[in-house]
């Protein structure tokens, strides 16, 4: 399991990173240089803990009431994990 999420974490931190270095280099979208990348990647971590945070807890919220329905809590954790991702993209595009 540690390395499982020792190996996500990584290809979470590349993924943004690249994309924060690739706005900053083709589109000039990032000014201040690499200190301006470096708070963008600072930010863009706090709102992606900050959305998973929230929905997280209201997934488990729901799964609480759910009891022994696998399908359910399936869609439900599915679900949360989309919804993480569909705010996390929209508080930055």
């Amino acid at each position: 399991r540690l390395i499982e999420g020792e190996s996500l974490l990584n290809d979470g931190t590349a993924i943004v990173l690249y994309t924060l270095f690739a706005k900053a280099v083709a589109v000039g979208e990032i000014e201040g240089g690499a200190f301006g990348v470096i708070i963008s990647f600072f930010k863009t971590c706090a709102i992606g803990i900050a959305a998973g945070l929230i929905v997280g807890y209201i997934a488990v919220a729901i799964l609480r009431c759910i009891f022994n329905d696998a399908v359910a809590e399936i869609t439900v954790t599915i679900a949360a994990a989309y919804c993480t991702f569909y705010i996390a993209e929209g508080l930055f595009h």
